[in-house]
């Protein structure tokens, strides 16, 4: 399935993690034990957003081909996606970061 055709529903979100790093500057080898716990992703596809009482709609405040840090890599893996797809509510997302490259699936 084409990650760029999958749409979420009310506030998720579908984010495609980074690669950690396993490599310095340098070109030492970082030991898999030694590297961070890598929260780095690149938003997917957002949903319209959570409908409020009375039909008012909170739309998500992010948009496709931004990066973002989450708060903790817990939510919906999408394993039809491949590896490090996930779906998160748009509260467990704590940070856009500025600049990064988005890293964007081909499809």
């Amino acid at each position: 399935m084409n990650p760029l055709n999958y749409m979420p529903t009310f506030n998720y979100v579908l984010l495609k993690r980074h690669a950690s790093q396993t490599e310095t500057p340098g070109g030492l080898y970082i030991p898999v034990a030694a590297q961070s716990s890598n929260e780095i992703a690149t938003v997917i596809a957002v949903g319209p957003g959570l409908p409020q009482e009375g039909g008012k709609v909170i739309p998500v405040p992010f948009e496709k081909g931004q990066v973002v840090r989450v708060e903790d890599w817990h939510g919906i893996p999408i394993r039809e996606l491949g590896e490090g797809f996930i779906m998160i509510p748009a509260g467990k997302i704590i940070a856009v970061l500025i600049g990064a490259d988005p890293q964007m699936p081909e499809g």
